[in-house]
């Protein structure tokens, strides 16, 4: 009975479809979890390039709010272990004697804190603020910031387009590519 079951067509195909059936989805999940690791991979290396970027500008710069980026970069590239039990309580690692807590509330150490802060015109397509165009670049090509009223209206659909092609071109004649 076995050998006549075995022997029909309708079976045999069917478990021919079923042999490509799982070897197709274990291909396709191969597959998957390649693309996935590889673009894991990738956002780790930004990430961290990030974190060394914000450590950078902050040493470069003496800003303090990059230190604050670099700590919330840090904390996405890093396993979140809040949930953890501390080893030492808070009050045992912290030195009272020495801190002055009352510097920061004197007049003079406000004074120096509210520096003035220079404003930046921004891009409004989320781009950053705008760079410093050279002095010797081309005014043959538009750089869409410096635009009129009507041109900004004439081309308001494709503006962030013509803003991220001038930034490239900025960016590569800052680099020496002057063609």
């Amino acid at each position: 009975m076995l050998g006549n079951l075995l022997s029909n067509r309708w079976i045999q195909g069917g478990i021919a479809f079923f042999a490509v059936c799982v070897a197709g989805s274990l291909l396709y999940s191969w597959h998957v979890q390649r693309t996935t690791d590889r673009e894991m991979a990738r956002h780790t290396r930004f990430l961290e390039a990030q974190k060394q970027n914000a450590t950078d500008r902050s040493k470069s710069e003496g800003v303090e709010n990059a230190t604050d980026t670099a700590a919330v970069v840090e904390s996405l590239t890093e396993p979140d272990t809040s949930r953890e039990k501390p080893t030492e309580t808070p009050e045992a690692s912290v030195d009272w004697a020495s801190m002055d807590a009352a510097a920061g509330f004197l007049p003079d150490a406000m004074a120096i804190a509210e520096a003035p802060v220079e404003e930046v015109p921004v891009s409004p397509y989320g781009f950053g603020p705008y760079p410093s165009v050279p002095a010797d670049f081309p005014e043959t090509i538009p750089i869409p910031w410096q635009w009129s009223d009507d041109l900004v209206h004439k081309f308001r659909d494709a503006l962030p387009d013509f803003e991220l092609m001038a930034r490239v071109l900025i960016q590569l004649w800052n680099q020496g590519d002057h063609g």
